[in-house]
């Protein structure tokens, strides 16, 4: 068979082609696979950070759930203030009244003990009648 050039030629190209085509494939495999373990870190982290998210949201809503709750506590201790102020208040304006019936009934009794007796042992109907009910 005549030696024909082309055709080493062609099968030295066609090796060499065939040598940079398989660096080509190592080199891709290896960057997939690189690729492919960043991204599964990138899924562990995010698993990590979903889980530490899921306990941060539990504690939100627990600590609003507390909030809710002292704040209705609040509000009716508030109520409960203004109440007994409505009712501190009417007593001490009855009281006041009370006090000054008082003051004014001592002040008539003052009176009469000052009246002069007419000598008879007899308590005055008046003064019986202001006694009553003390």
């Amino acid at each position: 068979m005549p030696f024909n050039p082309f055709s080493a030629l062609t099968s030295k190209i066609f090796g060499a082609l065939l040598v940079v085509a398989l660096v080509v494939v190592g080199v891709q495999t290896w960057r997939l696979s690189a690729a492919h373990d960043a991204l599964e870190d990138k899924r562990n982290e995010l698993a990590t950070c979903e889980a530490r998210h899921a306990v941060t949201r539990q504690s939100i809503e627990t600590l609003e759930a507390d909030f809710k709750r002292l704040m209705g506590e609040a509000s009716e201790r508030a109520a409960a203030f203004e109440q007994a102020k409505l009712e501190a208040e009417r007593d001490r304006d009855r009281l006041r009244g009370e006090a000054l019936e008082s003051d004014a009934k001592i002040a008539r009794l003052r009176q009469m003990a000052q009246q002069p007796s007419d000598g008879r042992c007899e308590v005055p109907t008046e003064l019986l009648d202001e006694l009553r009910g003390l």
